[in-house]
């Protein structure tokens, strides 16, 4: 977990951990993704629980940041479904 203008990131691992961890904390976060993940769930897969998480939770999160890594079709995939916070290797859009 980082720290961007007051919130906390929270790297998602998967759903289940996800809802525990928002459950138990007060804080409000940014969700984001592991390096990597795009590559073994999927951009939409990403964005499910992205979604269904922000459904869940509206109080605590803050946003999202999409980590592609080095997944350009990720990157596609997430700039098509309106995310505007993507890290993309070296180069954040």
């Amino acid at each position: 977990m980082g720290d961007i203008m007051g919130s906390q990131i929270y790297e998602i691992e998967n759903l289940e951990s996800a809802r525990k961890y928002l459950t138990q904390t007060a804080e409000h976060i940014i969700l984001s993704n592991p390096a990597g993940s795009t590559k073994y769930y999927g951009m939409r897969v990403i964005d499910y629980i992205f979604k269904t998480l922000k459904d869940e939770f509206p109080d605590k999160i803050d946003g999202v940041i999409v980590d592609a890594y080095d997944d350009y079709s990720a990157l596609i995939t997430a700039q098509q479904l309106g995310y505007d916070k993507i890290k993309y290797t070296a180069i954040d859009f």
